[in-house]
């Protein structure tokens, strides 16, 4: 089964939960929904995935135009 993002930090109370990015059960979360984007969300982000098998980590940086 496929559990949904959490909301953390700075996207809390900002992510549409029940955007699915595909229909195949692999990738259904391969993608966020962000709610309302703006300038004051630009930053480092990390995304944690973990299987009973193993768990794997990524940073990247992400920003986001518009007016203040």
């Amino acid at each position: 089964s496929s559990k949904r993002p959490q909301e953390l930090g700075v996207l809390k109370g900002r992510l549409n939960l029940e955007y699915a990015a595909s229909v195949d059960a692999n990738s259904v979360h391969r993608a966020l929904h962000i709610l309302k984007p703006s300038p004051d969300l630009s930053g480092d982000y990390t995304c944690h995935v973990a299987t009973f098998q193993s768990e794997d980590r990524k940073t990247k940086n992400m920003l986001v135009f518009g007016k203040l």
